[in-house]
């Protein structure tokens, strides 16, 4: 999976043309692994949220939204932080319901991550039962959540610093189709 992740970054990185549909066409392979399937998930995010409102970017949301009912936990969080970063309504909404979900359940830090996302500090009395749980990983994103609400919902986003190993130069034909050929 390692080999093929770092292929399709490569694919990502040159603007390799209709890799969105070759993706989609590796995530619906019920043979494919599951973390294979969540990184696929997440880079369909990644070219949604990268891409303006149009056709191609409501046909990817929506196969995202096909990927919240998916076999495969690892695979319905990718699709849910995607959508949550693409600002899609259906996510909001997963978020503000997550909590009593049961099909949420084992996803909790995710739900309360992207509440934060999102703002929905009127959530904070629902997670309060949280900040004892025996999992430190709910317990931390819960103080996360209340200390936005102190801060007064001012965002804490910092942009990342430009990365020297990030600046590739574009990528040749032939490399470029021997490895969607590897994808495959």
């Amino acid at each position: 999976d390692t080999e093929r992740h770092e292929a399709l970054s490569l694919l990502r990185r040159s603007h390799f043309p209709d890799l969105n549909a070759v993706l989609w066409e590796r995530l619906q392979n019920a043979h494919e692994r599951e973390r294979f399937r969540a990184f696929v998930a997440q880079h369909l995010g990644s070219s949604a949220a990268e891409m303006t409102p149009g056709a191609e970017r409501s046909q990817l949301l929506d196969q995202l939204h096909v990927c919240l009912a998916d076999r495969h936990r690892a695979v319905r969080r990718e699709a849910l932080l995607a959508l949550v970063q693409a600002d899609d309504a259906r996510a909001r909404l997963i978020v503000h319901k997550g909590l009593q979900d049961e099909a949420w359940h084992d996803s909790r830090d995710l739900i309360i991550r992207c509440a934060y996302t999102f703002g929905m500090t009127d959530l904070i009395p629902s997670m309060r039962p949280l900040a004892y749980d025996a999992d430190a990983t709910l317990r931390i994103q819960f103080r996360a959540m209340k200390h936005r609400r102190k801060r007064g919902l001012r965002t804490s986003y910092r942009t990342p610093l430009p990365s020297r190993h990030r600046k590739t130069s574009p990528i040749s034909f032939g490399l470029q189709t021997s490895l969607f050929l590897f994808l495959r």
